[in-house]
């Protein structure tokens, strides 16, 4: 019975296996060969490896090991040939016939003899020395000298690269100059020199209709009756927006010059421009004033350019660029073109529910500039106790000029100017028989003073300028700051043209930084208070052909209020 169960039980067991079981046990006797076939694989990898490794470094090392001993030959070879010379010159120096002295090897074999006397043989080897270590010193030089040209060679590589892409004014590394000298970023008191943005937006987001102009070259701004007047160099538009900076509102608009008067009477405008016809110039405002007594405003051309045609006497005062009892400058012996700025009085009129201004007359300033692109860049009006109305022009350029007497740092000026009809003063001068007579101006701007700007305004261009009771505010766009101070009026809050002057001891502010310490705001051209701790700005468009960092792209053509701390 026991029997007969154990033979059905291993039948089971048998049967139980079935056809799976059976390909089960063939797929584990497969599968155990093949773990014992994959064991002889690593050893053969790493034998394979490490012939391809050996064979790579024989290759390399091969090279590398003859270079050296062909170098340690050519040394060899050298301090051989410089021990023979050294002894070659010791034995001619020789008057005695040298005594032999002998060596012997240690060995059992014959003695050597030496040519040399003790003192000889001494003063050779040392010779030899020397010559080594003289020769070690050169080659240490060489590789010194070699590695130092290199290094100067990579860094003259860098700086020619940075001023190539970005211009003489950039670093190699792409970050102004003028940026990387002041570094306030480092500056404990950081929060308390940079000027905080409250809201800023571009001017193409500003008027609901731009008039398909595909750019504003903001160049200065004034706050009036909460509105910002803003005009650019580029375009004879004057902005009027809204303070609030509402975008694509109604409100914002972009001032157009009437053709007409206000009662529909043709208006010679290119008479009135002295010449200029607006349709195929460009308008190079750069400045905006208005005078609060007449409500007018006035607008400056930067630098107009005039032919000189005579050749008199020099009538220029020494130092001052102004002329002695005469504007003409038919007298100024240098010849050539000059530059003066023309100033524009304005009135903004609304005709049919349509704002716009009409030009009412345009002045020849006296000042005299010798450059196309540095003349006035700001400009405030300001009235005597008596009612009499004065310009005080902000130049560009450090003395007034440009070019490199224009960057010499902290040396800005003011030209404080006062209007004058010409009809009187020829009456009183024959002079005037002139280039302003000859472009029919009925006015000039005559310069009173020319007055200092205090020599902490160290900046290398100064881009405009704005009162407000006493206070100055003075910017600079090469160098992205701000200069607050205040004025002496020289009569109270009524000036005296004589005592008008910047007092000292003010404070320079800096535009907003990027995560380099570098500018942002790198075109600022105008400023104006909004109140004692607010200011109102604009910038310029980027500077083409890679004067200028492509980062300035992003707050160029734009307005900004910022919060003086």
């Amino acid at each position: 019975m026991d029997i007969q169960g154990g033979i059905n039980s291993l039948e089971n067991d048998y049967i139980s296996l079935g056809r799976n079981g059976q390909n089960n046990i063939y797929e584990g006797v497969n599968r155990n060969n093949g773990v014992n076939s994959r064991k002889g694989y690593p050893f053969a990898n790493f034998l394979f490896l490490f012939t391809v490794l050996a064979a790579i470094i024989i290759l390399v090392k091969t090279p590398i090991k003859a270079r050296v001993e062909l170098s340690k030959s050519i040394i060899e070879k050298n301090l051989n040939k410089r021990a023979n010379n050294n002894n070659n010159s010791i034995n001619e120096h020789n008057v005695t016939e040298p005594k032999s002295k002998k060596c012997n090897t240690g060995n059992g074999q014959d003695e050597i003899t030496l040519g040399f006397t003790n003192g000889e043989f001494n003063k050779t080897k040392l010779l030899n020395n020397k010559t080594v270590s003289n020769f070690t010193g050169e080659i240490k030089e060489k590789i010194e000298e070699l590695g130092s040209s290199i290094k100067n060679s990579l860094e003259n590589i860098q700086i020619n690269s940075g001023d190539a892409i970005f211009g003489s004014h950039y670093t190699s590394q792409g970050i102004n100059k003028r940026a990387a000298d002041s570094n306030i970023c480092e500056d404990k008191d950081y929060t308390k020199k940079v000027l905080k943005l409250v809201y800023e937006l571009s001017y193409f987001a500003l008027p609901k209709d731009i008039m398909d102009i595909n750019k504003f070259e903001a160049s200065d701004v004034k706050v009036f009756d909460d509105k910002l007047w803003i005009v650019c160099d580029n375009v004879w538009h004057i902005g009027k927006f809204e303070l609030s900076l509402t975008p694509f509102s109604y409100s914002n608009k972009l001032l157009d010059m009437r053709k007409t008067t206000s009662g529909g009477n043709p208006l010679d405008i290119k008479k009135l421009l002295l010449g200029t016809n607006p349709d195929k110039e460009d308008s190079q405002l750069e400045a905006i004033v208005r005078d609060d007594y007449t409500g007018h405003f006035f607008v400056i051309r930067e630098s107009i350019p005039h032919d000189i045609v005579g050749d008199g006497e020099n009538k220029l005062e020494e130092g001052s660029h102004t002329l002695k009892n005469t504007s003409n400058r038919n007298d100024y012996t240098t010849g050539g073109k000059h530059y003066h700025s023309h100033i524009i009085e304005l009135a903004v009129v609304n005709v049919n529910n349509v704002e716009s201004y009409e030009v009412l007359e345009t002045c020849i300033a006296e000042h005299r500039f010798e450059f196309d692109n540095k003349g006035f860049e700001g400009a405030v009006g300001l009235r005597t106790r008596s009612g009499e109305f004065y310009l005080l022009g902000l130049c560009e350029g450090n003395y007034c000029m440009g070019e490199s007497k224009g960057e010499e740092y902290g040396n800005g000026r003011l030209i404080l100017m006062k209007k004058v009809y010409i009809e009187p003063e020829r009456e009183k001068n024959e002079d005037y028989n002139n280039e302003l007579m000859i472009l029919k101006s009925r006015c000039i701007w005559k310069s009173v003073r020319m007055i200092n700007i205090p020599k902490e305004a160290n900046f290398q261009d100064y881009s405009s300028i704005d009162i407000r009771g006493n206070k100055v505010a003075i910017t600079s766009q090469e160098d992205s700051c701000l200069w607050l101070g205040e004025i002496d009026f020289g009569d109270g809050e009524f000036i005296d043209p004589e005592k008008l002057e910047l007092l000292p001891n003010g404070k320079v502010f800096y535009f907003p930084r990027d995560h380099a310490c570098d500018f942002k705001y790198c075109n600022i051209e105008g400023v104006s208070f909004i109140s004692d701790n607010l200011i109102a700005t604009v910038s310029d468009k980027m500077k083409k052909n890679s004067r200028q960092s492509p980062k300035c792209i992003h707050k160029d053509q734009s307005v900004h209020i910022f919060a003086i701390p």
